[in-house]
């Protein structure tokens, strides 16, 4: 059945080597037909290797990438505002470890880095790009139906009862007419992180999982086209770093990683400039609630070398198919 509505294509960047695997596998025509342009959701606040890669990486593909934000992450950070009542307040963004006052960790803050600074700027600039009124009278219907799954499901996890029926058929019906099809990507070794769009009109495709692609084979075509190897995309104080990766920003990138102290010593700063002595939670980059610049990371590494366990696995916790994708 032919679509009635124009199509767009549009990939997903960031520097990681699945993300970098897919966007070079397009311009190799491996993919299908070309995309319309790449989309580069930009923090202000990845490590300059990664702005490095992204320079490098768009001389290397024939289609435009176009860059979006939503501001600086690492300044927006470190602000404290004020409410129309006059009452100084603290925004949290990034999922920083928490103490309390006797500095006892108790637990982590909510992430909305993800949705804030790379999903809903996406969106904003692809709305740009398309014609959402006629799709919309188109599925009017379908919308409703979808709107009020939506406005249930939020009840049902606000009163932690059971969650309503999706309504399969009328999202079905506007995926078929996407206005937008977004290419993620996520490799077979973490498939899990594969979710559906947050927008009807954008429908998500996933190339290397379709092709049965894992993460070292994205490695094993880089190496066998003659591209070099592409670094981590995270934000440089993203708190889900690795020992090792922490270690290795502040040997390879030493300005990253202090700016990365001086960002969590300014949030700090700010948190208790604001903080109400009943709630207040000190944030901290690392699950130790140690102050970034006195962990001692070269001793942490090499005492856990050949330890499984790790702070954490940015396969497992990485930014919603975002970061790196």
């Amino acid at each position: 059945m032919e679509k009635a509505f124009r199509m767009i294509s549009v990939i997903s960047l960031g520097a990681g080597v699945q993300s970098s695997t897919k966007a070079l596998k397009a311009a190799h025509h491996e993919l299908g037909r070309l995309p319309d342009f790449a989309l580069f959701a930009d923090t202000q606040s990845e490590p300059a290797s990664v702005y490095r890669w992204l320079d490098w990486l768009e001389k290397q593909l024939p289609y435009p990438v176009i860059r979006v934000t939503h501001g600086n992450l690492g300044r927006d950070l470190t602000q404290t505002r004020v409410s129309k009542e006059g009452r100084r307040y603290w925004t949290n963004f990034i999922p920083f470890f928490c103490a309390d006052e006797t500095g006892k960790k108790v637990g982590i803050f909510p992430r909305k880095c993800t949705s804030d600074y790379k999903i809903r700027v996406m969106i904003r600039y692809l709305r740009t790009q398309v014609d959402l009124k006629p799709w919309r009278a188109r599925f009017r219907s379908e919308l409703k139906a979808y709107a009020a799954f939506r406005r249930a499901e939020r009840s049902a996890k606000r009163d932690k009862t059971a969650m309503p029926k999706f309504p399969q058929e009328a999202w079905d019906a506007m995926q078929a007419d996407s206005l937008v099809e977004q290419w993620i990507g996520i490799s077979t070794d973490e498939a899990d992180r594969m979710k559906r769009s947050q927008e009807p009109w954008i429908r998500h495709r996933w190339p290397l999982i379709e092709q049965g692609t894992s993460r070292a084979q994205c490695v094993t075509w880089m190496v066998d086209k003659g591209y070099p190897k592409p670094p981590r995309s995270a934000c440089k104080f993203c708190p889900y770093h690795s020992d090792e990766e922490w270690l290795r920003l502040k040997q390879d990138e030493p300005d990253d990683f202090a700016e990365a102290v001086a960002i969590e010593r300014a949030a700090a700063a700010a948190a208790a400039a604001a903080k109400d002595a009943s709630t207040f939670r000190r944030p901290f980059l690392h699950a130790s609630c140690v102050p970034l610049g006195e962990v001692p990371f070269e001793k942490l590494v090499a005492e856990r070398k050949d330890a499984k366990t790790r702070q954490a696995d940015l396969f497992s916790e990485d930014c919603e198919g975002m970061c790196g994708v």
